[in-house]
């Protein structure tokens, strides 16, 4: 995989073959970061990628000028993968790589991030607990951005966090950000 922008434009990403990681496609990749460039600047932003896998996402958000990327990958296999790839890119001093279980991570952060990437395996069946433990424990700062990406049977236009969704085939980017407004009625 090849990173799109930025100053590491056209650098090939470490992944490791296996059924448990599934890489972002670019074209999901190209539109998630056109779509978050229209709402932040990425520089000097702190980032979580969780379920980091290869760690596409944050090393994409490092090469277009975030500060600093927490990875979260609970495979040891694909976790020494990314730190490859960041050692690779001179980027180690501006990472930490977790090897943990996501949901265990989010129980014990106290870090606050500007953008959370969260990308979790298909079969993953914890997408609200998670939404909850990000937003009710303030991981994420104001104005920031969590992308979360999922099988298109998940629907999470009716949380209050939401703002908006992109949908490639069964593949879906749903947007969150905190904000003050009420909860979306249920019809």
């Amino acid at each position: 995989m090849r990173i799109i922008a930025g100053k590491l434009k056209r650098r090939t990403v470490r992944t490791i073959s296996s059924q448990d990681v599934r890489p972002t496609t670019d074209r999901v990749r190209q539109t998630l970061f056109d779509t978050l460039a229209a709402r932040i600047d990425f520089e000097n932003l702190y980032v979580l990628d969780l379920f980091a896998g290869s760690g596409i996402l944050g090393i994409e958000a490092l090469s277009r000028g975030a500060a600093f990327c927490t990875f979260v990958e609970h495979l040891p296999e694909a976790a020494r993968a990314i730190q490859q790839s960041l050692a690779a890119f001179s980027l180690s001093a501006q990472a930490k790589v977790w090897r943990i279980d996501a949901m265990h991570f989010l129980d014990k952060t106290t870090e606050q991030y500007d953008l959370i990437f969260a990308d979790p395996p298909y079969k993953f069946s914890a997408h609200h607990r998670l939404l909850e433990k990000i937003f009710s424990r303030n991981l994420l700062r104001e104005g920031g951005y969590l992308v979360l990406e999922h099988h298109r049977s998940q629907q999470f236009a009716m949380h209050r966090e939401f703002e908006l969704q992109k949908t490639f085939g069964t593949t879906v980017l749903s947007f969150f950000s905190p904000n003050d407004k009420p909860a979306p009625a249920a019809h």
